[in-house]
């Protein structure tokens, strides 16, 4: 079985990780589990959403949404309790427990790849899983990285940065 692990924040989930499952599905994935993180050591702000919150978030958009119906999707809790010493490749080991003979996939964006060798145990990544990296209009991919990839090109120019900003923006406005 071809499985992708959709990580990321989802802080909120939007269209654009919609159609990314839509693609995957395209791609020929036997299964798509999303994870939302619960730990983004990496990111700059705050969540604007919980933990809870995005994983429920998470949940009722992929119901919503009729075309993913068919499409075998999970929205994974793994990380709730993940402990702050404990990176990706701890979740990718304990999904992979369930079934290790099947192919693993871990889904990134162009942003994240340009500097995965930060990342805690990123060859332990690489050793588990594949990667998939999804870019968007405009994004660099810095092929210095030199790490192997099958690349997903989308041609929606969405971030959840844009959309906090843009929340924001409404609320301090809206107060005025």
């Amino acid at each position: 079985m071809r499985i992708a692990i959709f990580g990321g924040s989802f802080d909120p989930i939007h269209k654009a990780h919609l159609e990314i499952i839509k693609s995957l599905a395209r791609l020929g994935m036997d299964k798509i589990i999303i994870v939302p993180t619960n730990i983004t050591y990496y990111k700059k702000n705050k969540a604007m959403l919980t933990f809870n919150e995005r994983l429920e978030l998470a949940k009722m958009a992929i119901k919503s949404v009729d075309s993913l119906e068919n499409i075998n999707i999970e929205v994974s809790d793994i990380e709730r309790n993940i402990g702050e010493n404990e990176g990706y490749a701890h979740t990718l080991m304990r999904l992979r427990e369930s079934s290790p003979k099947d192919e693993y996939y871990t889904v990134i964006g162009s942003d994240s790849y340009n500097y995965i060798k930060t990342w805690r145990e990123y060859k332990k990544i690489l050793e588990y899983s594949r990667l998939i990296v999804v870019t968007r209009p405009n994004n660099i991919i810095n092929e210095e990285a030199s790490l192997p990839y099958i690349r997903l090109d989308m041609d929606m120019d969405i971030s959840s940065t844009k959309i906090r900003e843009e929340i924001k923006s409404f609320i301090i406005n809206s107060l005025k």
